[in-house]
């Protein structure tokens, strides 16, 4: 970072696959930042579609490579490991930023310099409309206390806030916590963010919407409808590991796989009757819950499904509600 802040050395990843239709989209989106980034790396993840003839017409703007396909988590370390930035942004391709995104997350950088990763709200475009994301009263009254985040986890478990096309992260950070887990064909961003958030607790955060998600479009790169049990995977692996941190941290990353455990569970009876026998069992062994969450899940295990889906949704719900105000 310059001095005055108001430069930084930024690496653009890209991840595609089959995004025909809104690759130029992204890339665009980028090129049209009020601060530009160094560099636009665009991993064509194995499509099958005219992605690739799409990309190409960025010829001057972008750094293009090919793989065959591999997943997201594989396309997105097969940027990272292409950069020549010190500072590294990520945009799925099927996601756009916002003009003054950079600029935003720069001034919060350069505000608060001991600080190697920032986030950013966004807004999400569903089939129905524009829905702003927004944080709750506690992480608002923490933003202004302090200008950042003192505690990613415990703002996750609130908020889930954390999105990949908002991410700004220092490359010094990888070589610490590792690259995505490409063993996980979805979540695995999130299970970086909590890899990075027990090194990093601080994280800055831009509370206007810097970019747009897109949860109308299918077969993308990174969505997908198998995230809920990837994200548990996540958690079972992660949660020994963060034993080894402070007793601080260890709170609030159990408190967050808890969190994210149970409203996952309550849709297990319907969603996957199958793994009621084994892996229920197996996810209660590895993340303990509390003793209200057990008899609620012990009740919907036993209710007919009918009854148990209409009350899944409130009961996630509040989980949310109460863990805003926790």
């Amino acid at each position: 970072m310059s001095k005055n802040g108001d430069y930084l050395n930024i690496s653009v990843v890209i991840p595609v696959y089959n995004s025909e239709q809104w690759i130029a989209r992204a890339i665009q989106s980028v090129l049209n930042q009020t601060v530009k980034p160094n560099e636009i790396i665009v991993v064509n993840d194995g499509s099958t579609d005219h992605t690739a003839e799409d990309i190409k017409k960025f010829d001057n703007h972008v750094r293009y490579i090919y793989q065959d396909n591999a997943g997201p988590g594989a396309a997105r370390n097969n940027g990272i490991k292409n950069t020549t930035g010190e500072w590294i942004a990520f945009l799925d391709a099927d996601d756009q930023w916002y003009r003054y995104k950079l600029a935003s997350q720069i001034a919060i950088l350069s505000r608060y310099e001991n600080l190697k990763w920032c986030a950013c709200s966004y807004d999400i475009q569903k089939a129905s409309g524009i829905e702003k994301r927004t944080i709750g009263y506690l992480s608002r009254h923490e933003l202004v206390a302090h200008g950042f985040f003192p505690n990613a986890l415990r703002i996750a478990r609130r908020d889930s806030f954390f999105h990949t096309s908002g991410m700004l992260i220092h490359k010094s950070v990888f070589d610490k916590v590792g690259l995505f887990d490409e063993s996980l064909r979805q979540a695995q961003d999130n299970d970086l963010w909590r890899r990075i958030a027990l090194q990093y607790p601080t994280i800055g955060y831009c509370s206007f919407p810097c970019h747009i998600y897109h949860t109308e479009i299918e077969g993308s790169v990174a969505k997908g409808n198998a995230s809920s049990s990837c994200n548990f995977r996540s958690m079972a692996k992660s949660l020994p590991i963060a034993k080894k941190y402070s007793p601080e941290l260890y709170n609030e990353f159990l408190r967050l796989a808890r969190a994210t455990s149970f409203r996952w569970l309550v849709k297990l009876p319907f969603q996957r009757p199958d793994l009621l026998g084994t892996t229920y069992k197996e996810y209660l062994g590895i993340v303990p819950l509390s003793k209200p969450a057990t008899i609620i899940l012990k009740i919907m295990r036993i209710l007919p499904q009918k009854i148990a889906r209409k009350l899944a949704g409130p009961i996630r719900d509040f989980s949310h509600f109460w863990n805003r105000w926790r």
